[in-house]
C-alpha cells in the first residue's frame, strides 16, 4: 500500500507522510519486529528519565507560580515526550500512539492557550517543507533547502488569525 493512502486526504499525517516520502525518510516501519539495540534503548531511557525529571521540576515551579502558564505548558509537554521515549525504548506501539496523541494534544493546547493558529501554522510549515531540496543525507543529518526553498511566513499567519474575530 502506498504510504499516503493510509491517511485521510486532509490529515496532517498524510501531509507529513508526503514530505517524508519526498525526502526518502523511512516510513511504515514495524517497530514491533525491528531489532532494538541495547545502546539505543539505554539512551532513550536516559532521555525519558531526563524529561520526567524536568517535568517534575516545572511542576514544582508552577505550584509556586500558578500565574505563569508557560511553566504548566512545558511540564505537560516534557511529561508526554518522556512517555513517548519510554514507549520507543520498549517498542510498544500502543504506548507510542498514546504518547504521540497526548503530546499532540498538549502542544495544540499550548497553541490554544496563547491564541496561536496551529492549523494554519502547520499548513504553512508543510508548504515550506515541500519546497525543500529532496536530497537529504539521513546518516549525517544534513538536509538541503535548495534554490526553490520558500521560508514559512508565520508572522503573516498570526496576523491573519488575529484579524478574524
Amino acid at each position: 500500500m502506498e504510504t499516503c493512502q493510509r491517511y485521510a486526504d486532509d490529515s496532517q499525517a498524510k501531509a507529513v507522510a508526503r514530505f517524508m516520502t519526498m525526502i526518502d525518510a523511512p516510513v511504515l516501519l514495524d517497530i514491533t519486529i525491528m531489532p532494538a539495540s541495547a545502546e539505543c534503548n539505554h539512551h532513550l531511557i536516559i532521555a525519558a528519565d531526563r524529561c520526567s525529571s524536568m517535568s517534575a521540576q516545572f511542576a514544582a515551579l508552577y505550584k509556586d507560580n500558578p500565574q505563569e502558564e508557560r511553566l504548566l505548558r512545558v511540564r505537560l509537554i516534557m511529561e508526554e515526550v518522556g512517555e513517548l521515549l519510554h514507549a520507543l525504548a520498549r517498542t510498544d506501539e500502543v504506548e507510542m500512539v498514546d504518547a504521540i496523541a497526548d503530546t499532540l494534544y498538549v502542544v495544540i493546547g499550548t497553541a490554544v492557550t496563547y491564541d496561536l493558529p496551529c492549523d494554519a501554522a502547520f499548513r504553512e510549515a508543510h508548504r515550506s517543507n515541500m519546497t525543500k531540496d529532496t536530497h537529504v543525507d539521513h546518516a549525517a543529518g544534513i538536509k538541503g533547502k535548495g534554490a526553490q526553498f520558500s521560508k514559512p511566513d508565520f508572522a503573516a499567519i498570526i496576523a491573519t488569525h488575529r484579524k478574524v474575530e
